[in-house]
């Protein structure tokens, strides 16, 4: 509608500046982060549900190559789904 592709370029062509353009870079790279985290957080929590049955006792020997299974599980279907 605007001929804009992104939040950035809109927001520095509606308000003629570029600092402005760049605070709202930052702001959606925070927003961003956030949001990944809040991600991964609830990725964990289903995981640590589905799969506590199988192991009873509690072993964090191996959480980091974990971490990156289930991030990367979580990326992918976000990519597959075209989530947004």
């Amino acid at each position: 509608k605007f001929g804009k592709f992104t939040v950035s370029e809109f927001i520095g062509d509606r308000f003629y500046s570029s600092p402005a353009r760049m605070v709202a870079v930052i702001f959606l790279l925070v927003a961003s982060i956030a949001y990944a985290i809040s991600q991964m957080q609830g990725v964990g929590l289903v995981c640590e549900g589905v799969v506590s049955f199988l192991r009873p006792q509690r072993c964090n020997a191996r959480w980091p190559s974990s971490c990156t299974v289930r991030g990367s599980l979580a990326t992918s279907t976000a990519t597959i789904g075209r989530s947004r």
